[in-house]
């Protein structure tokens, strides 16, 4: 029996304490802004000192980064009561996995292994689904939001179907269970998703109206046409911020996907982090 078990029971008293006291802290606003002002062999001695794996021989700080992410995930699963919900938290794995599976399938080779990461569904059976064709396996919501996709031929619909699907079955079940702390997270979550998607099109001068398979199935795509994009990013952010801060104070699973989603914001921002200084030391481009 662990020290977060009660009567052979995990209890969230026990995972919330586990999670002030994680060696997988996220990493402070200025120690990110130390990392930003920091050369690239600088911040990555910044990293490691603030936790992440050694950059060792034949391996990356990206590595590093990535050894960090799968810890987190590991960690999460061990301390969370509710598995079920838990599992809720993983569904952007899942649709990275299932795409994999799906355009491997297409070029008619194994996939790459080493590419695949841990989702909520084995991947096996994620394997076991895209040769038959029936994603009903995986849960009522995908089976029906992924019927014939592999008569799909554009990859970037196939992409979109897929991200849907996964995004749709956690907030379904969410709902289902009546979990209000995880229901609000993905709504404000999909429609932040959702409002950058207005962006990339615009950018791309690409007609709205013509592309509703990529957006993800909660509310409505907002109209964003006289509005500028950096007013739309900072207000996405606060927006996001706003529900996890809130979410640090339940007492629940809120505070466990309050720590997860930060911890995975963090991964993206230092990835891209490094590869900007990677670029300009380089004299190359990001874009």
């Amino acid at each position: 029996m662990t020290e977060y078990n009660v009567y052979g029971k995990k209890s969230y008293a026990f995972a919330i304490g586990r999670l002030s006291g994680t060696t997988h802290a996220v990493l402070r606003e200025e120690t990110l802004a130390r990392l930003r002002e920091a050369d690239f062999d600088t911040a990555q001695k910044l990293l490691i000192d603030c936790g992440y794996p050694a950059v060792t021989d034949g391996k990356t700080v990206y590595d590093a980064i990535e050894e960090e992410k799968n810890a987190v995930s590991a960690f999460v699963r061990e301390i969370s009561p509710d598995e079920e919900l838990t599992q809720l938290l993983f569904f952007e794995e899942d649709a990275l996995n299932l795409k994999l599976l799906l355009k491997s399938a297409a070029l008619e080779r194994e996939a790459d292994d080493s590419l695949l990461c841990e989702g909520s569904f084995p991947t096996e059976l994620l394997r076991v689904c895209v040769q038959v064709g029936d994603y009903s396996l995986l849960s009522e919501t995908i089976g029906q939001m992924l019927e014939g996709i592999e008569q799909e031929t554009d990859p970037g619909r196939i992409s979109c179907l897929v991200d849907n699907a996964m995004f749709a079955h956690a907030l379904h079940t969410a709902e289902k269970k009546h979990c209000t702390p995880l229901v609000r997270l993905f709504t404000v979550y999909g429609e932040g998703k959702n409002r950058l998607t207005v962006l990339r099109l615009r950018r791309l001068q690409m007609p709205i109206s013509e592309y509703g398979f990529a957006f993800l199935p909660v509310g409505t795509p907002p109209n964003e046409e006289d509005r500028d994009e950096e007013t739309i990013l900072s207000e996405t952010r606060a927006q996001l911020e706003n529900v996890l801060t809130d979410l640090g104070y339940d007492e629940g699973i809120g505070a466990i996907a309050q720590y997860y989603f930060r911890k995975k914001s963090e991964t993206a921002a230092l990835r891209l982090l490094f590869a900007e200084k990677s670029a300009k030391e380089t004299g190359g481009s990001t874009s």
